[in-house]
């Protein structure tokens, strides 16, 4: 179980999650993570539930979805 929400964590997923095989929730809302979700998340078989907030950047702020 990894529950990073509200973390401070920034920057993009690491290729690396793919060795975390016994991993079966992760959830990252509330950072900064940024580019697209690695491939190699698909190799997490044990993976049940993942939450990952999108932070799309406006003129106007912050718009969350």
């Amino acid at each position: 179980c990894s529950d990073i929400s509200f973390s401070g964590a920034s920057g993009q997923i690491p290729t690396t999650i793919g060795g975390l095989d016994r991993l079966t929730y992760l959830r990252t809302s509330g950072n900064s993570i940024s580019g697209s979700i690695p491939t190699q998340i698909g190799l997490l078989t044990n993976l049940q539930t993942l939450y990952v907030s999108l932070f799309l950047s406006s003129r106007d702020g912050i718009v969350r979805y």
